[in-house]
């Protein structure tokens, strides 16, 4: 019974039943909201935190892994290019995008990569984005098996499964 319009590129539900019935549900209960058509890049290399520090406004070259932070990329002119979420992980660091701009911050990062060992690769297209919203949402995935995630912070993430797969679950606003 879905009713699907195009998102950036994706073809996502727009709605099930009411806007109505489905705000009660994220409010009272829990919905689900497919975000696939939002931007995610996975970086690798040694530089990365040290590259996106001075390419971004915010302080990122401490996080410790699981611990993100939001940060803004400026163009030459002072223009915000993206508000954007950083997420470093064991081995590598995940950037969360908004959808029409995932392609102008990977190539403001890549210009400004120069001897830095820093590989970005833009993992939209194999990867998708769910979120949880409402008071139900945690007893829900602790349901599914992705136990014990109700003490993570805003803007840190931890590692989960659901069933056979595995999962990056993120707490955000």
């Amino acid at each position: 019974g879905a009713i699907f319009t195009a998102q950036g590129g994706w073809e996502l539900p727009s709605h099930f039943t009411s806007v109505e019935a489905e705000y009660c549900a994220a409010k009272e209960a829990v919905a689900l909201a497919d975000r696939s058509y939002m931007g995610r890049m996975r970086l690798t290399g040694r530089d990365v935190l040290d590259l996106l520090n001075r390419l971004s406004t915010n302080k990122v070259d401490t996080l410790s892994p699981g611990q993100g932070r939001l940060t803004a990329f400026l163009d030459e002119r002072g223009r915000i290019l993206d508000i954007t979420l950083l997420i470093p992980l064991q081995g590598e660091s995940l950037l969360f995008t908004s959808p029409q701009t995932r392609a102008d911050v990977k190539a403001w990062i890549e210009k400004f990569t120069i001897v830095e060992d820093v590989t970005t690769v833009d993992v939209t297209p194999q990867t998708a984005q769910l979120s949880l919203l409402g008071p139900t949402a945690e007893a829900l995935l602790g349901s599914l098996g992705a136990v014990g995630i109700g003490a993570i912070p805003l803007h840190r993430a931890t590692r989960a499964a659901i069933g056979d797969v595995e999962v990056l679950v993120v707490r955000t606003g």
